[in-house]
C-alpha cells in the first residue's frame, strides 16, 4: 500500500494572528509546535489544547468570569475527609422514685428515667430498656438538677465494674453542660447496662441491640 504524507499549512505565530483560516480547517503553528482549528470568522483561530495545558492543581485555576462563586477547594496534596459522620441520638435524663431495675415492683427508690429527645418522645419515662444501633453515638444529658448525686454509666458484669470502651463524661451530674456519651460497639456489645455507679442497677435498666428483644 503507497503511503501518503498529509502537510497542512503553517506558519509563525505572528502569521497566524490575523489568517482566518477555512471552516474546520487545521494549520500548524511553526513556533509554538501546537495545531490551530479555524472557524472561518476568528483571525489567529483556536488553539488546541496540549498536554501541559491541563491543569491538575486547583490552586492553578483562575476564576476571572466568577462562575465558581464562593467554593473552597482542597490544595493538592492533601486529603479530602469522605469519613461519613456517625449517627447521633440524644437522651435527656431525670432521676425521680420509679419502678427499680427489673420492674419487680414499685418501689420509692430514686430512679433513672429518659426521654429520647431525638425520637421526639414529650415524656419521660421510668428505667426504660435502650436500644441501641451499632457505630452510633448516643449522648445522655445529665444536666438536669435532679440528676446531682447520681453517677450515670454502663455495665457489663451486673455493676460490679462500669463499661468505659467508647465512653465519655463530661461536667458533673446536675450540672449545665454535664453529659455522657457513648458510641455503641461494633459488633454489638451484649449484654449491657445503663446504671447510677453510685446506687447500682436498681436505677437503670438493660441495654438491647436494636432488634432484639429479649425479656429477661
Amino acid at each position: 500500500m503507497p503511503a501518503y504524507r498529509v502537510k497542512l499549512r503553517r506558519g509563525t505565530t505572528v502569521e497566524h494572528k490575523t489568517f482566518v483560516g477555512a471552516e474546520g480547517e487545521i494549520t500548524v503553528d511553526t513556533d509554538l509546535k501546537r495545531l490551530v482549528v479555524h472557524d472561518g470568522v476568528t483571525p489567529g483561530g483556536h488553539y488546541i489544547a496540549a498536554h501541559s495545558d491541563i491543569k491538575t492543581d486547583v490552586n492553578q485555576f483562575t476564576d476571572n468570569d466568577e462562575k465558581l462563586g464562593g467554593h473552597t477547594f482542597v490544595k493538592q496534596g492533601t486529603t479530602i475527609d469522605t469519613t461519613v459522620p456517625a449517627p447521633v441520638v440524644n437522651y435527656a435524663v431525670q432521676v425521680a422514685p420509679g419502678r427499680g431495675y427489673r420492674r419487680t415492683a414499685i418501689t420509692s427508690a430514686p430512679t433513672f428515667f429518659l426521654k429520647n429527645v431525638t425520637a421526639g418522645e414529650t415524656e419521660f419515662t421510668s428505667n426504660p430498656i435502650v436500644y441501641m444501633t451499632p457505630g452510633t453515638v448516643y449522648i445522655f444529658d445529665v444536666s438536669e438538677e435532679s440528676n446531682a448525686g447520681h453517677t450515670f454509666r454502663f455495665t457489663d458484669n451486673s455493676g460490679q465494674t462500669s463499661f468505659t470502651s467508647g465512653v465519655v463524661a463530661t461536667g458533673t451530674p446536675g450540672s449545665t453542660d454535664a453529659k455522657v456519651t457513648i458510641t455503641y460497639p461494633t459488633p454489638a456489645k451484649f449484654p449491657l447496662w445503663y446504671y447510677c455507679q453510685t446506687h447500682g442497677l436498681s436505677m437503670g435498666q438493660r441495654i438491647l441491640p436494636s432488634g432484639r428483644n429479649i425479656e429477661l
